[in-house]
């Protein structure tokens, strides 16, 4: 039954040593192209019958992860059953036997090729020839197109033949593809192999392709890395081929439960050396009875399942010729350390092509590359078509690699040296195969080739699997080799086969190799049997054409082209397409004749003389659902000029529809019809449900607007309205015409009625005023106003508006904003059928002021106090005390030194215009200058003590309030109020203040004397010594009757540190500030502005001693210090050096400010103003006092200021 065979095979010599072409290397590495071949791998022990070779299909992904998708695939798909048996459904044929013979392979084959034609219904009982397959797999024979002449696969090895030298899956492939096999078993029946076939190289030869019963279409070489795919080809089509190493050594039976079962597992990485049929599988049963002892070491499967195997030893063998193999049977799995694969075999009708064009005639095993890895290899063979025309209706081609896409063009060749020439196909056909292996892909356009013509099927794969390291498009080569136990031969010439990896740049193979490329194109041929006409008889009329059809039979029949040709041409005449044109009146036969086979058809066709053309339909009347033309003798009617009526009326039509109606006067036995009339294009009316009209109601004013326009629309809208008859029911007040149109006549009313032509039932009426107008009134006249109204004067019968939009009845308008601009306007209004009148002129009037309304102030302030500081931060206004609250101390005899006092009101009120200003009566200084709204008055740091206080209102409405303030003095207590500028404290008796209250009320309120219960201790708020007090900057005043002037003017305050004098009291307004004489330097600035009536404020720079200009940009007074901060140093011994000073904001607007400083070794220097520099620079020199005044912008500049006198003009020098 087995037979020992090709124990220790060697490998492919791969060089070639054929006639007809170059000698081949190994890695020919001519220019850029490469050829390798696949060696024959040994295998150990016995070969049943299968050749294995190194070729295998490439997996992406490294062992470890396909292992893992193995399992996965075995186990976890949700779409295929846990358990399959092909034998269930009736797609597995009987167990047959191969003898002592290496058959193996050809079993498996025919397996595969008896279930597909089970399961796709061309044979319920397939036997196919096994031995016809073997015989002819290695006796080939040239094909019937002699494509494959010369080319042989011949058994050498010594003692070996076609039935001892085995097979594999890719050789089966090969020879299948040629259309060698199938052939039924009576063809060559195995029973008689060792009396017939035996010793034999040639056989009837009927029993060739004549004896084929199918044709291969495809064959997938399925990697057993991919179960699934598996598993899905065996219930596609019921068996397919693989191999495995087979040894009964791994073969065992085994009690399952009531049953036995045959288990396979070989552990042992061995060659595979038989083919065999998988049928099945079941994931279900245990891997641990599989487990086998080899050399006292125990092997168990990875996991559960096993292979249903269909063997071919006869079914007396196993379990009646089937056994259960693991899915981790080492041999089945692996092979040449890559995956072994599974091939599903898929065949159509034997009659499904009738020529196969193929060069490939042998089964060397090359591929073709480069080195560049090219994801694209384009293959094109260039054939001769043979016999009759025929139609391309398929081509073939192999894939190295999974999933790859193909493009597939064909060309009609007229070039030598070329595939490409006039593309046949207008788009080319494309896909993608997901396994590797042999395709048949169908074309989707009807391509006809004559005998003799050349054609090329040009086809381009391309690689799209991630994974392939070191892998490019490749491609199959058929080339002769001799490798001692099988002589190929490939036998070809120049001008068929080509390769290129651009598409563009070709190489012919046979030149390059002299080989051939595995393309195959297949083709039909299908008589014509007969032809016919669709009528026996025609008649058209003289300069009428006809198009004659002719059906040609069979429908598939491969040249469908026919001629036409008339007897009797003074008659008719006929083109080549079939097209009558009648001539004169007569008859004549026409005949259609098919360019394949002859066949004929034959027709009458009789011309008639034409009646004369009737003039266009003309309209009688319609309605919604029909339409009447005028009826004309002998003519009939159409609405498309396909389907004709005797009557004149169309019914049933669609409404609001428009149609074309013909007239014709149609043939008889002397006359031919006439043609066509031009058409009436008319439309139904539409179905209404109502009119309406764009007005219901108008007025029209004689000898103005006389006439309207009045238009009608339908409901629904959608529908078309016709025609309208238009009617007044009073044509002496107003008349209508014919398109609405609507003309008044005299005052009075009436009613215009249109009415639907199409419905006289469906109207709409429009009322009608006809007027003449009023006068038109006189500009309305003021009666009074206010802030917020405004009252014309009575106009009779009129109404009135403010902006000639907008009208009421009322001649008082309210709501009005003060102090606006409004126009008004009169207006007399329609009074029976006297139209209103127009607008009259307008009236301009501005409302009055609105009366201002005093809101209650809130007064805030804080004191500065001796030993505590200020009682609260400037910035903290809203804790500072207000309204009364006492600001001070009471029993501690502290003096105050400072103060700050500002107004609110306690509502917002946004015209409120009210201030506060303030001077302070201070020790050594005498009455200090006027300061508001915040601004300190006083002295800090300087431990001197207030004296006496004065507070006054400022700003537009300081008239409608009183403020009140009172104090408390060293010695004397609270003192009595003071209101409004006078004064409050001691004077002549250096006595010190201690606390303020102050409150704001309006204008005449009372307020409460006895603040926070505090009542005073003296009647008299201010107590003073005969005498007279000093005032800064202005001459003495009285002490009983003091007057501070300047309340008007803004104040320029500052200080500076001197040196071993540290900071002196502030000075104002000019005077001198620093020391004269006593050649001590100023070290620092404070400047500020107090009693300000602008927004804005005051900025400054010093040049400081090794600082220079103190981090401040010159050009940019924003990075300069202000506003009472300090500039220069403290605590350093560093001299100023000179100064610049400007007023911001809108202070700056207003003022200028001017500023002269002395200087060491200069005096005092000239007046430097607004920004400009004072000083000196380079020189090394200190300032030692300097002056500052303000005065209005524009004004006159100071000169011998406090009666000092400028030593030099200039006010800054520069080295």
């Amino acid at each position: 039954m087995r037979k020992k065979i090709l124990t220790g095979i060697t490998i492919f010599a791969l060089c070639f040593g054929m006639t007809g072409g170059p000698i081949l290397s190994a890695e020919d590495e001519q220019e850029e192209i490469k050829i390798r071949g696949y060696e024959i791998v040994e295998t150990e022990g016995e070969n049943y019958g299968h050749i294995p070779i190194s070729y295998t299909v490439p997996v992406s992904e490294s062992d470890s992860d396909v292992l893992d998708n193995y399992n996965t695939g075995l186990h976890g798909s949700g779409t295929l059953p846990a358990r399959y048996d092909a034998r269930d459904y009736g797609y597995v044929t009987a167990v047959k036997d191969q003898g002592y013979y290496g058959t193996c392979w050809a079993f498996a084959a025919i397996s595969s090729a008896e279930s597909d034609a089970i399961i796709d219904g061309r044979n319920s009982n397939p036997d196919y020839s096994e031995a016809q397959l073997a015989f002819f797999t290695y006796n080939r024979v040239a094909d019937p197109l002699g494509g494959t002449t010369g080319d042989k696969v011949e058994v050498i090895a010594d003692g070996e033949d076609y039935l001892s030298i085995g097979g594999n899956n890719y050789y089966t492939t090969m020879a299948l593809a040629s259309w060698i096999s199938p052939a039924d078993e009576t063809t060559m029946d195995y029973d008689d192999i060792a009396t017939k076939y035996t010793g034999i190289t040639s056989v009837d030869e009927s029993y060739d392709y004549e004896a084929c019963v199918a044709h291969l279409q495809n064959s997938y070489w399925i990697s057993m890395s991919d179960p699934d795919s598996i598993k899905q080809m065996i219930m596609e089509y019921g068996s397919l081929d693989s191999s495995l190493y087979y040894s009964d050594d791994y073969l065992e039976e085994v009690t399952v439960g009531n049953t036995t079962k045959w288990l396979f597992y070989n552990p042992e990485e061995y060659i595979q050396n038989h083919e065999i049929s998988l049928v099945g599988w079941d994931d279900t049963i245990d891997a641990d009875l599989f487990s086998k002892t080899i050399d006292n070491v125990e092997y168990t499967p990875a996991g559960d399942g096993a292979w249903l195997v269909k063997n071919s030893y006869g079914d007396y063998y196993h379990d009646e010729g089937y056994f259960w193999i693991s899915y981790y049977d080492t041999s089945l799995m692996y092979t040449n350390s890559s995956y072994n694969v599974a091939t599903a075999y898929d065949f159509e009708a034997v009659d499904n092509y009738d020529y196969n064009y193929q060069y490939d005639g042998s089964y060397a095993t090359f591929e073709v590359y480069d080195d560049d890895y090219n994801e694209s290899i384009y293959t094109a063979n260039v054939f001769t078509a043979k016999n009759s025309a025929q139609q391309l209706e398929a081509v073939a081609f192999y894939t190295t690699l999974p999933n790859m896409k193909y493009s597939i063009q064909v060309y009609k060749v007229d070039e030598a040296g070329t595939p490409v020439g006039e593309a046949l196909l207008t788009k080319a056909v494309e896909g993608l195969e997901p396994y590797s292996g042999y395709h048949t892909v169908k074309l989707n356009e009807r391509i006809i080739l004559n005998e003799g013509e050349k054609f090329s099927v040009v086809v381009k794969n391309t690689i799209t699997t991630d994974g392939y390291v070191g892998i490019g498009a490749t491609a199959f080569l058929d080339a002769s080799n001799d490798d001692g136990y099988l002589r190929y031969t490939s036998s070809g010439e120049s001008g068929q086969s080509y390769l290129s990896f651009d598409g563009v740049n070709w190489e012919d193979m046979y030149d390059r190799y002299g080989a051939n490329l595995r393309v195959k194109a297949f083709t039909n041929y299908r008589p014509v049997e007969s032809v016919a006409v669709e009528e026996d008889t025609y008649t058209i009329g003289v300069g009428e054409q006809l198009q004659l059809f002719a059906t040609v039979s069979p429908e598939n029949a491969t040249v469908q082209s026919v001629t036409w040709s008339g007897l009797n041409d003074m008659v008719l005449s006929v083109s080549k397409d079939g097209i009558v044109t009648g001539l004169e009146a007569g008859s004549a036969t026409v005949t259609v004749k098919t360019v394949d086979g002859g066949k004929t058809a034959k027709c009458t066709v009789i011309v008639k003389d034409r009646y004369i053309t009737p003039d266009k339909p003309v309209l009688k009347s319609r309605t919604e659902d029909t339409i009447t033309v005028e009826a004309v003798a002998d003519c009939i009617y159409s609405l498309d000029g396909i389907d004709w009526q005797d009557s004149n009326v169309f019914t049933d039509l669609e409404p609001g529809t428009e149609y074309s109606i013909y007239a014709m006067i149609p043939g008889d036995e002397y006359y031919y019809q006439s043609e066509l009339s031009e058409p009436l294009v008319v439309s139904t009316y539409d179905i209404i449900e109502a009119v309406k009209l764009n007005y219901t109601d108008i007025a029209l004013v004689i000898d103005e607007q006389d006439t309207i326009q009045l238009k009608a629309t339908t409901v629904p809208a959608d529908v078309k309205v016709g025609t309208v008859t238009w009617k007044s029911e009073d044509e002496n007040i107003a008349i209508v015409d014919e398109n609405g149109l609507v003309t008044g006549l005299s005052m009075g009313e009436t009613n215009i009625v249109a009415t639907s032509d199409a419905d006289e039932q469906i109207s709409a009426i429009c009322k009608v005023g006809v007027y003449k107008r009023y006068a038109t009134p006189s500009a309305p006249t003021l009666a009074s106003k206010t802030h917020s109204s405004i009252t014309l004067s009575k106009v009779s019968g009129a109404v009135y508006s403010k902006d000639g939009k907008t009208w009421q009845s009322s001649n008082v308008f309210t709501g009005l904003n003060p102090e606006t601009t409004y126009t008004f306007y009169v207006k007399l209004l329609q009074n029976g059928y006297y139209m209103e009148s127009k607008v009259s002129a307008g009236l301009k009037v501005t409302t009055a002021e609105k009366p201002f309304v005093a809101p209650d102030i809130k007064v805030s302030y804080r004191t500065h106090i001796q030993s505590f500081g200020w009682e609260y931060k400037e910035d903290e206004v809203t804790k500072w005390k207000a309204n009364g609250a006492m600001s001070g101390t009471s029993g501690l005899a502290k003096r105050l030194e400072g103060i700050n006092i500002v107004v609110a009101p306690t509502t917002t009120c946004e015209d409120l215009d009210l201030g506060i200003q303030y001077t302070t009566h201070c020790q050594s200084y005498g009455w200090l200058p006027w300061s508001a709204d915040g601004d300190m008055n006083g002295t800090e740091g300087e431990a001197k003590r207030l004296e006496a206080i004065m507070i006054q209102l400022t700003g537009e409405h300081k008239e409608l309030y009183d403020v009140y303030y009172r104090v408390h003095a060293q010695s004397y207590g609270w003192l009595g109020w003071a209101k409004n500028g006078e004064p409050s404290g001691t004077a002549g008796y250096a006595k010190r203040l201690e606390g303020i209250q102050i409150v704001v009320v309006k204008k005449g309120e009372s307020y409460n004397q006895k603040m926070e219960g505090i009542t005073s201790a003296r009647t008299e708020a201010f107590v003073a010594k005969a005498g007279s007090s000093p005032i800064v900057n202005y001459p003495a005043t009285s002490n009983t009757n003091p007057v501070v002037p300047g309340a008007d003017d803004v104040n320029v305050a500052y200080r500076t540190h001197v040196q071993s004098f540290g900071w002196q009291g502030w000075k104002y307004n000019g005077q001198m500030s620093g020391t004269s004489g006593l050649a001590k330097r100023l070290e620092g600035i404070e400047i500020n502005l107090t009693n300000k009536d602008y927004d804005g404020g005051i900025a400054y720079a010093t040049h400081v001693q090794t600082y220079g200009w103190q981090g401040a940009d010159l050009n940019k007074p924003s990075t300069w210090k202000h506003d009472g901060q300090m500039a220069g140093t403290s605590g350093e011994a560093k001299r100023l050096e000179a100064i610049c000073i400007t007023l911001t904001g809108e202070m700056a607007e207003h003022y200028d400010i001017y500023y002269r400083v002395h200087a060491q070794s200069y005096g005092w220097l000239g007046w430097a103003k607004n920004g400009e520099a004072s000083g000196t620079a380079g020189y090394a020199k200190r300032l030692e006092g300097i002056q500052i005044v303000i005065v209005p912008k524009g004004g006159k500049a100071p000169t011998n200021h406090g009666g000092i006198i400028s030593n030099d003009t200039r006010a800054y020098i520069e080295k």
